[in-house]
Formats: C-alpha cells, structure tokens, sequence
C-alpha cells in the first residue's frame, strides 16, 4: 500500500510518499523478515514487534508507551479453592503489580494496572493495593488445597505480557507466601489456551486482551459476563470468561451500563468485579515503534499508531567549511 499527500490537507507534508509493507512472522511467530528489512535499511519503521524483539534490535530507536491491552489473571471461580471469595481477594492482596512491571519495564509504573480498563478507556483505581498483611487475614479462615494449584500460561509473547512465563514463575513465588504451592500447568498457543479455558481444568489462568476499539462493555462482557464463560462446545473470542464467573448482581450491573453508557454505570461495574474478584488485572501492555536513527518526528497517537504527517528524514550531515569548527 502507499499513501500520496492529500492535495486538500491543509499543511504540505514532510514527505511525498509513505508505502506500507506486511512482513509475516515465522511459523514461531518470530519476524525475522521484518528485522532483517529494519537491519538493511529498506524499512525505516515498524509497529508489530514486541519488547523483547526491539530490545535486539542495536542502533534504532525505540518508543514505548502504554496500550489498549492489559495483562490478566483469572482465578477459575468455578472450583475449589478460587471457589472462596476470601482467597481470590488474599491472592490479589499479596501480588505486588509494581514489582511485577519492574521486571518487565523500563518505566515501569506507567504499566502497573489499577482496573480492568486500559487507561486510555478512563483512569479508575480497584484499591487493591499489595498488603501482605491483610492478604494473610483474608486467607486464615479459608480452606486450601492439599494439592499444587495449577497454572494455565500462554506461551509466546503478547502486546500486554512480554514475558509469559518469567511472570508466571514470579506469580508462583508470590503464592507461596499464603502456603498456596502452585505449579504451571501448561504453556500453551493462543489456540491451546482457548482449548484448555473451556475445558475449566486449571486453577489460574494467565493471559490478556487486545482492544480492537474503544468499546470499553464488549470487552468487560467478554470477561465478565455469565454468557460469556468458555465451554467445549462454544469457544468463540467473544467467551473469555476464564474465571467463570456467573454472577447475576454482574450481569445486571453489566446491563445497566450497556444500557445506559454513562460514567457511573461503568464504575459500578469495575467496583463490582474488584469485589467479587474473578480476574485481576496485572499490567497495561505497551505499544512499541520502532524507527531508524535518520527518521524524525515520530510521534505515537493514542492507540499506539504513530502519526506520520510530521515525519520526515533528517537533512545530510554536511561537512564544515574550511576555516570554521563545528559547533559543540
């Protein structure tokens, strides 16, 4: 695809032509054609790689911001022991986000979620600050499992999760701390994990969203809806209730914002489910450009498309005349 100046626009653009090229990953979802096209220069930028791929990439530079994605942590509400209310709050209490994003980010707290909704969907703070103390409390009355709890992972590395399965391990040593033993039960593709969700063979399940759009109740029905738990007969992308959550007082209160749409309707909703707590939402995912050193005027819109009628390529280094020093 290439793009020409809109002789209408008000402003002459930088550059008089943008072409748009699609590099598909390998079959391990590696872009190797995509970064050797970076490396010899005949791609000046790209958006579809992930951190960890443009972190190995040297000499170009790199932005990264927070998304329209969110990293997430169901608890199968369906079973014992996410079965107790109490424990699905102690878990959420003893899992410190901040810490988490530290490990996966540069600038970490701009990645630490504080509700379900990315932060472009509105700023809203589920109050579940990590308190290792209150955490014990709410777990001493509970009954735990005399077994591992089993942890479902999706494997390769998504927008809002760079590093699935050092975030899982880091989950399974939090657990600990509430004498819950865990183990990873399996790391599996996009497609498995649909699979292995319906099944409801797991006890956590870690995984994520990517918002196609701004609907902000299409996303918190698809995860909070009783309509919307995976079974083995229907597993469509809508159905990631993977907490399994049926909750009439949710459905009603997910109603009541589809039908009315305003601000307070969203909030009873995301009050709700940091109370009844099926899902806790982990980290922001991150939108990543990636340009070459010559390429200026980069900027990144609000959905993590960068805006490209500013772009433009820095004017040749020019060599000082003689007699004169180059300032600096």
């Amino acid at each position: 695809v290439e793009l020409e100046p809109n002789p209408c626009y008000p402003r002459t653009p930088e550059l008089d032509r943008i072409c748009f090229e699609v590099f598909p990953p390998e079959g391990d979802g590696v872009p190797t054609a995509l970064e050797a096209a970076l490396r010899d220069g005949s791609v000046d930028l790209a958006f579809g790689l992930g951190k960890a791929r443009a972190e190995g990439l040297s000499g170009f530079v790199r932005q990264c911001t927070p998304g329209l994605s969110i990293a997430l942590l169901f608890f199968n509400t369906a079973r014992p022991p996410f079965d107790q209310q109490r424990l699905r709050l102690a878990v959420a209490k003893v899992l410190d986000r901040s810490q988490l994003a530290r490990q996966l980010y540069e600038r970490p707290f701009a990645f630490v979620a504080t509700s379900l909704l990315p932060p472009e969907l509105g700023r809203y703070w589920d109050k579940l600050s990590y308190d290792p103390g209150e955490a014990r409390a709410l777990a001493t009355d509970c009954v735990l499992p005399g077994r591992p709890l089993e942890l479902l992972v999706v494997k390769d590395p998504r927008p809002y999760l760079p590093h699935p399965e050092r975030a899982a391990r880091w989950i399974i040593e939090q657990l600990a701390a509430l004498g819950l033993p865990a183990v990873i039960k399996d790391s599996v593709t996009s497609a498995e994990f649909k699979s292995r969700a319906a099944s409801g063979e797991y006890d956590l399940a870690l995984a994520g969203w990517a918002l196609e759009s701004l609907d902000s109740h299409h996303y918190l029905e698809s995860i909070l809806s009783s309509q919307r738990v995976p079974t083995q007969s229907a597993t469509d992308g809508n159905r990631f209730n993977v907490g399994r959550l049926e909750s009439a007082e949710m459905d009603a209160a997910l109603e009541r914002y589809r039908a009315e749409g305003h601000d307070q309707a969203l909030a009873d909703v995301l009050c709700l489910g940091a109370t009844l707590m099926p899902v806790l939402p982990l980290l922001y995912g991150a939108n990543i450009v990636v340009h070459s050193e010559r390429l200026q005027g980069v900027s990144m819109g609000p959905r993590g498309v960068p805006a490209l009628s500013q772009v433009r390529f820095a004017p040749p280094a020019s060599l000082p005349l003689p007699g004169h020093h180059a300032a600096g």
